[in-house]
């Protein structure tokens, strides 16, 4: 559904600037005769001028390599990546995408960039082969407040209906001294964009993690198959955060 929205003018309002068209009624006494500039609401199944923005930021960092023997947390990175690009292949005109790692030695690693998806089987696998050869050979760190504060940045770099940062992780991370708080300080930056956290192992620390965002931003998913469901209900969550604005 398109989330773009104009300025206009909003009658039937208790103030503002009396509305030429609505005399009559003030003269009768009626109080919502005046009208002021605001942002319309879209109207369901308005047409979307510009494609939504969605930005994942994939955990690619040493420590998934290294315990995917104990809880495949790699294999499930790898496969929930695979369902990102094939749920959004055709969908050019609707969502512009983009698949980007952060490691200990780097908080943004482009593996697809915007406007430039995959479009075939070998172009993917090339993006799978990528992010299993980063865990593998990257130093040992985390960059995920950076990776997350560029992902923001480069999300709204271009004009779209509307922004979204995923960040998938595998919750190792409060051994690097990353909180709750400034966790999401890093994900809560910019109001324009949708920003999520994803925690897919280790659930007592991804529980913790997600402790200061606001419900329905921070998730733990131990099982990838429950990830269709629960990127619906994040997409859900922004719509109706959106038709809640004042």
């Amino acid at each position: 559904e398109a989330r773009e929205r104009e300025r206009v003018w909003l009658r039937h309002q208790t103030q503002g600037d009396l509305d030429e068209t609505r005399l009559v009624d003030a003269a009768t006494g009626d109080k919502n005769v005046y009208k002021k500039r605001g942002v319309a609401e879209p109207m369901f199944g308005a047409i979307q001028k510009r494609p939504k923005r969605l930005l994942f930021l994939m955990d690619v960092s040493q420590s998934m390599a290294r315990f995917n023997g104990a809880d495949r947390r790699l294999d499930r990175m790898v496969a929930t990546t695979v369902m990102i690009m094939e749920a959004l292949h055709g969908f050019g005109t609707k969502f512009d995408y983009s698949v980007v790692g952060h490691d200990g030695d780097s908080p943004y690693i482009p593996f697809i960039p915007f406007g430039r998806p995959p479009t075939n089987r070998i172009q993917r696998l090339q993006v799978i082969r990528q992010m299993v050869s980063n865990a593998m050979s990257c130093g040992s760190g985390d960059h995920t407040l950076a990776g997350s504060q560029r992902a923001l940045q480069e999300v709204t770099k271009e004009e779209g209906d509307d922004y979204f940062v995923f960040l998938l992780s595998d919750a190792n991370l409060t051994v690097y001294g990353v909180t709750p708080k400034a966790l999401k300080a890093a994900l809560l930056t910019d109001k324009r964009v949708h920003s999520y956290a994803i925690f897919i192992a280790d659930r007592k620390k991804a529980s913790s993690l997600i402790t200061e965002l606001p419900a329905g931003h921070g998730h733990v998913c131990m099982d990838t198959t429950d990830l269709p469901r629960l990127f619906k209900d994040m997409f859900m969550t922004a719509l109706t955060a959106d038709i809640n604005k004042p």
